[in-house]
């Protein structure tokens, strides 16, 4: 569906959550066959609000959040380094996710 609107597999997940605005909705609105009335609201700005409670229950949500405050300082001094001391801004992100191979612990140091 990404190819299909020109986005990534994340964005158009995040469209059919209504968690995205869309310039190419009528991508989303022909790989989905649906009716061209449905482009409109498509183009809404998104009504964005936390999908799951806090703490996370969902398995999957929750290691997701554990990265994130694991590796965040150092995300946070990898950004700053090149772009300077500021904030980041989650709507410009772009996300893509992919199987990698995993490296025995023995060879992760190596």
């Amino acid at each position: 569906m990404g190819d299909a609107v020109g986005r990534s597999t994340v964005d158009a997940a995040l469209l059919v959550y209504w968690q995205a605005t869309l310039e190419e909705a009528e991508g989303l609105a022909r790989t989905l066959v649906l009716p061209d009335e449905t482009k409109a609201p498509l183009m809404k700005i998104p009504h964005r609000t936390p999908a799951q409670p806090w703490p996370p229950t969902d398995p999957f949500i929750y290691r997701l959040y554990e990265a994130v405050m694991l590796y965040g300082p150092a995300f946070k001094v990898v950004a700053h380094e090149p772009f300077g001391d500021g904030l980041m801004s989650a709507i410009d992100t772009s996300v893509d996710i992919r199987k990698g191979e995993t490296l025995p612990a023995s060879s992760a140091w190596s």
